[in-house]
């Protein structure tokens, strides 16, 4: 790797790191074994990330943002057709990206369990993104609403997430996904009888 930018080093690293992570996990995401799938040599892992940890966090970050281009383009005209499209959307990237969507799911476990001072980091850029793409359909409702909406969304998007690497059946992940999209106009039928 010789005369390659650090920075193209590092992206070099988080890919390679996403592949380990996705397909054997967090536990056996050895910097060795990271520093092998990029083909760069170990001392590389260490002089662009401090820490192990470090490289995860970027790993989440990465993935992180893959994920909230999936669900980037979710138009609707009304709180609950964003909402009911997001999920759509953020099923489909997870169904056509499944290494990607398991590192990601072996990463937030991971800084749950090992982090506390990185936790809210695991979950807030989910919120980051979905809050203001609700908002904008919305001017009506107040933050409460959507804030309520959104982290609802985010319990349905979890629980089908789990089924999914649970079953890895897409017919079955399909029709829960279908029935979780029909509970959407209740979910903020809901939350604005109570926040509004």
């Amino acid at each position: 790797m010789a005369n390659v930018p650090t920075a193209r080093r590092r992206a070099m690293l988080v890919d390679a790191a996403v592949q380990v992570i996705g397909e054997a996990g967090v536990g056996a995401a050895t910097t060795r074994r990271i520093a092998d799938r990029a083909g760069a040599p170990l001392a590389t892992v260490h002089y662009c990330f401090r820490h192990k940890e470090d490289l995860y966090l970027e790993v989440f970050r990465k993935l992180s943002e893959e994920f909230a281009r999936a669900a980037a383009e979710v138009q609707g005209t009304d709180l609950a057709a964003v909402a009911a499209g997001y999920l759509r959307a953020t099923v489909g990237w997870m169904l056509e990206n499944e290494v990607y969507a398991s590192a990601q799911l072996d990463l937030f476990v991971w800084l749950l369990r090992n982090n506390d001072d990185v936790a809210e980091y695991a979950y807030q850029p989910f919120m980051d993104r979905l809050v203001p793409l609700l908002a904008a359909v919305c001017p009506g409702d107040g933050s409460a609403v959507v804030e309520n909406v959104a982290r609802a969304v985010l319990v349905m998007l979890d629980g089908i997430t789990l089924q999914w690497f649970a079953s890895r059946d897409k017919a079955a992940t399909a029709a829960q996904l279908d029935l979780l999209c029909a509970v959407v106009p209740e979910v903020v039928r809901q939350a604005r009888s109570r926040n509004g």
